[in-house]
């Protein structure tokens, strides 16, 4: 059975009719999947940018607590060779000056 267009004279057949109608649910799915396809990229990037940043940090973080300990370590052996070097001027002292008014004297100098 056919259709007859008023405006050109020539006739359609029914299974054309529904071609049209196939496309635009073709493209919709075409489109749709488009957006859904965008849509997981997107989670997958934000989650590898959030991963990364976290792994950055952490970086960070272990380099300032290295830096830290450096140089509180660092700290520890200036006030070490410190002491060492008290440790053996005050025994010094003791051995060198018999007189404990004369070593009083020389300690306080030495703490100063």
């Amino acid at each position: 059975m056919d259709i007859k267009a008023s405006s050109t004279g020539t006739r359609v057949s029914p299974r054309l009719i529904g071609v049209g109608d196939i496309a635009v649910w073709i493209a919709a799915f075409t489109g749709g999947t488009a957006v859904l396809a965008s849509w997981v990229t997107t989670l997958g990037n934000a989650r590898a940018a959030r991963v990364q940043a976290e792994a950055s940090a952490r970086t960070q973080h272990r380099g300032q607590v290295r830096e830290l300990r450096r140089s509180a370590y660092l700290d520890l052996m200036e006030h070490a060779h410190l002491v060492g070097e008290l440790y053996w001027k005050v025994g010094d002292a003791i051995h060198q000056i018999p007189d404990p008014t004369q070593q009083l004297a020389r300690f306080e100098e030495l703490r100063s």
